[in-house]
């Protein structure tokens, strides 16, 4: 027949798509609970050719994806930085078999890590701080101090100075820095969570409550 479709496959033809998903999620690397996000799922592909028009179908999926709507932005607007931006495997060919992916059952929150963090390291502050004191009082109570031993005194109150005046100011910087994130992505998940049902939605409170205050601070 002179109209028939031809088919052309090669190993190098894909097509990649994205999609908006409605469902709970958890995505790794972002803090807040989802219940609207972005798959990105790229498969192999054949050409068919017919009257006189191309057309592209997928032939065998590779891998599925799960981007919140703030890493998607950041993967469009951010190229060449780092090594990426985070993702959420869902679906992966493995051994010709199309299967889904292991979910984690909780995502730790950023800001929690933080703060456990920040927690932790005052505790090693105070240890610190603790032990000074007493090297500080044996030294004293000698009736003469060697020049190894005021070194000494002299060097533990330095590193003292140092971890209160440079380590402890960059640590809450950091905490700050992740604390707009997670304000970022409580916006980017109520934007897409009234986009999804078509401009009105009941939100969380408490994400709301959360931008709320980041924009107070910033007036």
């Amino acid at each position: 027949m002179i109209d028939e479709d031809k088919e052309i496959e090669h190993p190098s033809f894909g097509l990649i798509g994205l999609a908006r998903t409605s469902g709970g999620a958890k995505l790794f690397g972002s803090s807040v609970d989802h219940h609207n996000y972005i798959s990105l799922t790229i498969s192999r592909a054949k050409l068919v050719r017919g009257l006189h028009h191309d057309h592209y179908y997928s032939t065998e999926d590779i891998i599925e994806v799960a981007l919140s709507p703030n890493q998607l932005s950041e993967l469009l607007m951010n190229m060449n930085v780092a090594e990426g931006v985070p993702c959420t495997l869902h679906r992966i060919l493995v051994d010709g078999v199309y299967q889904m992916v292991p979910q984690p059952d909780e995502v730790s929150s950023s800001t929690k890590t933080y703060v456990d963090e920040f927690k932790e390291r005052m505790a090693k502050l105070a240890e610190q701080a603790a032990s000074l004191i007493s090297h500080a009082r044996s030294v004293a109570e000698k009736p003469t101090a060697n020049k190894t031993e005021r070194r000494e005194l002299t060097h533990e109150l330095e590193m003292m100075v140092q971890e209160l005046k440079n380590n402890m100011p960059f640590a809450l910087e950091s905490y700050i820095e992740q604390v707009e994130k997670v304000v970022t992505q409580a916006k980017s998940e109520i934007e897409a969570h009234r986009v999804a049902i078509g401009g009105t939605a009941t939100v969380n409170p408490k994400l709301l409550a959360l931008g709320e205050s980041k924009e107070v601070k910033n007036a």
